[in-house]
């Protein structure tokens, strides 16, 4: 093995149990553990769904913010958003985010998101340029009416990969430009990880040569053949013997113990 091997570690968040940075950091440890003067880079990523502001904020270098609006109960409450110069982000959830809404409230016809047109509203009034508002996993179901009506008006806005515009804002492609290895991760790599979700997005992303490890939660017993889709090989931290609370409880332990595992096969074969 080559000295000071590179490995970019961008995983997504661990649903019900760890953010994409503690993911991140957990995978380093165990890498630290087996494998000497390893260079690790940590780039925790999101697909635009909850959690994915936490995960890039620290690499843009974000200061948190908070303002008065609307809640999906028409109340006022206190909503963050992250800025840096004329760039500002937010996340939808962290107004009307599942979370947010106690089971017996969640009715869609009634749950209203007027206070994100509110906060964007705001961040135009602040003379902020670039908004990028993640909008998974909220509780509401009103095609955007509500932001209009916080805005008073319709904003000519784009929709995109959520991905994509991640890994464009933390600059993936030239952090991974000179990597031996890369490794993703999410709680569960199953279908539905094939649909924008991250790691498959960060496979993609990841140039030809350079290799793809999954470090994941679970996986689903229908996935295609490996390799697929830029990814070499995949591994589970579930211990089957345990509950899955067990799993969600010690994730982190579970991660930093693959990822030493792995050091160690890598060691062996001397790349």
């Amino acid at each position: 093995m080559r000295e000071n091997m590179k490995i970019v570690i961008a995983p997504d968040s661990f649903k019900e149990s760890l953010t994409a940075q503690q993911v991140a950091e957990a995978i380093k440890r165990g890498f630290q553990q087996s494998i000497a003067d390893v260079e690790c880079l940590l780039c925790p990523v999101g697909d635009g769904g909850e959690g994915t502001v936490d995960a890039i904020r620290h690499s843009l270098d974000l200061k948190e913010k908070w303002i008065q609006v609307t809640d999906p109960s028409g109340q006022k409450e206190a909503m963050r958003y992250f800025q840096k110069g004329e760039l500002a982000l937010f996340e939808v959830a962290d107004l009307v985010g599942l979370g947010k809404i106690p089971l017996e409230k969640r009715n869609p016809l009634q749950i209203q998101t007027c206070g994100i047109g509110e906060l964007i509203l705001h961040l135009i009034s602040k003379g902020i340029k670039d908004i990028y508002i993640g909008v998974g996993g909220t509780a509401s179901n009103d095609g955007g009416l509500g932001i209009a009506a916080g805005l008073c008006a319709f904003a000519q806005a784009s929709i995109v990969s959520g991905i994509d515009t991640c890994l464009d804002l933390i600059n993936f492609d030239k952090k991974v430009s000179d990597a031996d290895l890369v490794v993703v991760g999410e709680g569960r790599l199953d279908s539905q990880s094939f649909a924008g979700k991250a790691p498959i997005g960060v496979a993609k992303r990841t140039p030809v040569g350079v290799p793809v490890i999954a470090i994941c939660g679970s996986l689903a017993e229908d996935l295609p053949p490996l390799p697929f889709e830029n990814i070499q090989a995949v591994f589970s931290i579930l211990e089957k013997s345990e509950p899955l609370e067990d799993s969600l409880k010690n994730a982190s332990l579970y991660l930093e113990r693959t990822a030493a595992n792995i050091g160690h096969l890598l060691n062996m074969c001397k790349i």
